[in-house]
């Protein structure tokens, strides 16, 4: 079954496709992420009334006004595709989001940071990834769809030292949006500082973790040290 990206949205036509026409055209861009693949949304226009027809969304690229529609019906005689000028469309009711993006990264080299400077974390390895959106060159998750998403930043530092200041840190478009502190009671020891926060995001946002740590001590690398979690839980 291919992906299907539902927001419960609906919105009127900017003009009739035509009962062969394979082009649609929204009044307004819909909020729907780009279509990748076998990806689709079903939309019934003319919801309720005589010229209702169900069509397929099979090529929409963000913010669009236009996309590609296939008609449903493979015979006409059962289901007519018919004219739908000043019409209304909806998704299709029984459409759910079988591919919520969710992701989960770590480091696993080795890593010396940057010291008493904010930096980002470098994650170069990728557990999952359900719309491809971390990249692991630029270390920054980019939101495929508007909404909430929860963000969990943890970093492991091998040899803390007692009294000193380290921070778990998120930022959102290079700005930071969330900043957790930490003082160890005790030094030589190794330690994780972990920051979570629900973010407001539009697409195309950027997501990353950073650090702030006194000293130069190594991190602990790994999936279960150093690490980084997105997942969306709500639309926006």
């Amino acid at each position: 079954m291919a992906r299907l990206l539902y927001n419960n949205e609906g919105g009127r036509l900017g003009a009739d496709p035509g009962a062969s026409g394979t082009t649609i055209t929204f009044a307004i861009a819909p909020n729907f992420a780009t279509l990748s693949g076998s990806d689709y949304i079903p939309l019934v226009l003319d919801a309720g009334l005589a010229t209702m027809e169900i069509v397929y969304l099979t090529a929409y690229t963000a913010a669009a006004a236009t996309g590609t529609i296939t008609r449903a019906a493979e015979d006409p005689s059962h289901w007519p595709a018919v004219s739908h000028s000043s019409g209304s469309w909806v998704c299709a009711p029984t459409v759910l989001d079988l591919v919520v993006p969710v992701c989960r990264v770590y480091r696993n080299s080795a890593y010396t940071p940057a010291v008493t400077a904010y930096t980002l974390l470098p994650f170069d390895t990728v557990s999952f990834d359900t719309a491809g959106a971390f990249n692991t060159s630029t270390h920054l998750y980019t939101t495929p769809s508007a909404g909430y998403y929860r963000v969990l930043n943890q970093w492991t530092c091998s040899n803390t030292t007692d009294g000193s200041l380290y921070l778990s840190v998120i930022y959102k478009n290079g700005v930071e949006v969330q900043e957790t502190r930490f003082a160890p009671g005790a030094g030589s020891v190794a330690l994780g500082f972990a920051s979570t926060d629900l973010i407001s995001c539009a697409t195309g946002d950027t997501l990353g973790g950073y650090y702030y740590s006194p000293g130069s001590a190594a991190f602990t690398v790994g999936s279960l040290y150093t690490y980084m979690t997105i997942d969306k839980v709500a639309n926006g």
